[in-house]
């Protein structure tokens, strides 16, 4: 399973904030609050890893590729299509 495969739904929301203990819909308000445990926790919760360090070795091994699109970039587009089809559901 690659980063690429992440999968963002409400349940991968709730394990981010069961990992985190921080809301991330209060996160993505405030971006300017983001860390990079918080981008590993998404990872590890969108992929559905059970380790944080997994998750951390694959976002590293993402970050090194240069043909990949910067890691905050890729997961706001992630982040937008959940929004995206929930407005469509609405």
């Amino acid at each position: 399973m690659k980063i690429q495969d992440i999968k963002i739904d409400i349940n991968t929301m709730c394990e981010y904030e069961k990992i985190t203990g921080r809301s991330l819909l209060k996160l993505l308000s405030n971006m300017e609050e983001l860390m990079m445990t918080d981008v590993r926790a998404l990872i590890q919760a969108g992929l559905g890893l059970k380790d944080e360090l997994d998750a951390g070795n694959r976002l590293m091994e993402y970050m090194q590729d240069e043909s990949q699109k910067p890691i905050l970039e890729f997961l706001s587009e992630k982040l937008s299509e959940v929004a995206e089809s929930k407005k469509k559901e609405a």
